[in-house]
């Protein structure tokens, strides 16, 4: 199955009022007329759901009624989750990501400096009912049985902590294959940070001649030579020298010249990472020289000594990180793995969607607080702790719209129950990232 792109269209309307989501429910042809509820409590509705671990169309039903002030039957319910249910959802979260993708660059310092964006890009799965493996095969088990699995790629600008991109297929397209969708959505001047699973040479190439730049860690089995183009022997190079910071040519065939920077680190570390590639990939059987690598930082990248000194250029990359904790607030709060074992693929992928559009929206939400707590508190508000906020008393949001003292009491809840603790032996994200941006 190919990527389902969400690929931003020009002139998009972004409001998403009663009129402009009725527009949009017509235009898909999922609703020509109001009867016992509108689009937008349909989309409020599937946004609850995202709260519930349980998400049988009974819920479902039982939440709209509430939110339209009728009675819903899941029968009558059930005739509605077809294919254009799917596409207008999909398009309420295509203008979200179009919002998202259209906001002014922040203005960074420091480390980011001379970027627009950072962004990170990284992959998550979900299981699925074994029904739908024709549409989303994943990897086969030890019987040979072929799972029904989902892969979302996502895009997250570090700077505004919200998501660009979302793309749906099986498990089978795995990164390297989704390696180019990002050339969508960069700009020149933007910085991408990605793990080995993307490493493609041709794509760091088209990355340097937008003006794109990219950071990634150092792939093991490509050829390198020193920019005189002879073979490269990276463990003598590093035994001599163990903080390196030269240009160096990339590929038998591509030849790209790239920056490659390498730090030593704690022995401890080594032997972690040399357990876990062991364990891992016991039957490719790692070479002696590639476990020794294992001793350093080693990345390459085409950001030039003025802009980082070696240090910094492999101090950055911890930041990828981030998009992990993400997948952890999601999938730990937000119930993302929690989808029923029998289903259409159209009801499967709706709640697929519309937990995305939640996201989407639980993201802004959490840069506009998490950027106003700083402001007036100089506190930093953790993801995790937020997200579980908001997953325990998504009550008190609602609250929120219908009492002049709410905001104030929700941001002081906010304030006690989401920031960061003091912790002087290990320090917070923010306290990281903070160091990149002085």
């Amino acid at each position: 199955m190919k990527d389902s792109q969400l690929i931003p269209v020009e002139n998009m309307d972004i409001k998403l009022d009663d009129a402009t989501l009725l527009l949009k429910a017509k235009e898909t042809g999922f609703m020509k007329r109001i009867r016992k509820f509108n689009p937008f409590d349909f989309i409020k509705a599937l946004c609850l759901m995202t709260l519930y671990s349980t998400v049988s169309l009974e819920v479902f039903a039982t939440i709209l009624g509430f939110v339209a002030g009728s009675c819903i039957s899941k029968q009558s319910l059930w005739e509605r989750i077809t294919p254009k249910c799917v596409a207008f959802v999909r398009s309420v979260l295509m203008s979200l990501m179009f919002r998202a993708s259209s906001l002014e660059p922040l203005t960074a310092k420091g480390a980011f400096s001379r970027f627009k964006r950072v962004l990170l890009q990284d992959s998550t799965t979900i299981n699925l009912p074994e029904s739908l493996v024709r549409f989303f095969p994943g990897s086969g088990n030890q019987t040979g049985k072929v799972q029904a699995i989902m892969k979302i790629q996502v895009i997250h600008d570090l700077l505004s902590q919200t998501c660009l991109h979302f793309g749906l297929s099986g498990f089978r397209r795995n990164d390297q294959k989704a390696s180019a969708d990002i050339l969508n959505f960069a700009r020149p001047g933007d910085l991408v940070i990605r793990d080995l699973g993307y490493f493609v040479l041709n794509i760091f190439r088209l990355f340097t001649r937008q003006g794109i730049y990219f950071l990634t860690p150092y792939q093991h089995n490509v050829n390198y030579y020193t920019e005189d183009g002879e073979r490269l022997d990276l463990l003598k190079l590093l035994k001599k020298h163990p903080i390196v910071d030269t240009m160096i040519v990339a590929g038998a065939t591509e030849r790209l010249p790239v920056r490659l920077v390498a730090s030593p680190v704690p022995a401890n570390i080594a032997q972690i990472r040399r357990r876990k590639l062991l364990k891992k990939d016991r039957r490719s059987n790692p070479t002696k020289e590639q476990l020794e690598l294992l001793g350093w930082d080693i990345f390459l990248s085409n950001v030039g000594e003025d802009i980082w000194d070696s240090l910094t250029a492999c101090r950055i990359y911890g930041i990828r990180w981030r998009i992990e904790i993400l997948f952890k607030a999601w999938k730990s709060h937000f119930h993302f793995n929690s989808l029923p074992q029998k289903g259409s693929k159209s009801y499967i992928e709706l709640l697929v969607y519309s937990r995305l559009v939640f996201i989407t929206l639980f993201q802004s939400f959490f840069a506009e607080f998490s950027a106003y707590a700083y402001a007036t508190e100089g506190k930093h508000l953790s993801l995790l702790k937020f997200a579980q906020f908001i997953q325990e008393h998504i009550w008190a949001l609602i609250l929120l719209f219908h009492s002049s003292q709410m905001p104030n009491l929700f941001l002081e809840q906010l304030l006690r129950h989401c920031a960061y603790e003091s912790r002087h032996e290990r320090k917070n994200y923010h306290e990281k990232l903070s160091n990149f941006l002085t």
